[in-house]
């Protein structure tokens, strides 16, 4: 009987402990070095448009966020890695990418965590592709949010990987 009470007691409190738990909004860092990539270089002007939804992410555990924060994280990277290759950000008679970031995915194991995420990008002159990326880290107690802002920079690599892509950044 004693046995009982204690895991009731246990319970209701572990129970009232996670009632108060608020939900945490996780933006990833667009600071994560960029791997590297084909080189190109070009003088012409690039807009980057935030073309996400206010569609709130399946992420892991009490985290959350809404596509359109992601797909600016995307935006942000691709802003810097494109004025690192000539291109001016914003400018006049610029290229235009529309950027919108689709879901993640994660899976926890029992030494590792692995994600996937879909960037949805579409130019100017109409070509459209969808890039999917992932990112595994081993080990327990992996560090999710440094796994996610390595994510969103594999994203962006993938569009800047894709020949037509910069093909139309470059001509």
């Amino acid at each position: 009987m004693k046995h009982n009470f204690s895991m009731a007691l246990w319970a209701t409190l572990a129970l009232s402990a996670c009632a108060g738990v608020r939900a945490i909004n996780y933006v990833p860092s667009p600071e994560f070095p960029m791997e590297p990539v084909s080189e190109f270089t070009t003088t012409r002007a690039v807009t980057i448009v935030n073309a996400g939804d206010d569609v709130t992410l399946d992420l892991p555990a009490r985290w959350w966020a809404t596509r359109r924060q992601w797909t600016e994280v995307c935006a942000t990277i691709a802003r810097r890695e494109l004025g690192k290759r000539g291109m001016a950000v914003d400018g006049p008679q610029a290229r235009i990418l529309k950027l919108a970031f689709q879901s993640v995915e994660t899976r926890v194991g029992a030494v590792d965590v692995s994600s996937n995420a879909v960037l949805r990008v579409e130019t100017g002159d109409g070509y459209v592709a969808t890039y999917t990326a992932d990112n595994r880290a081993i080990g327990v107690g992996s560090d999710y949010g440094r796994q996610m802002d390595g994510l969103m920079m594999r994203a962006v690599k993938q569009m800047l990987l894709d020949p037509k892509i910069v093909a139309y950044l470059s001509r």
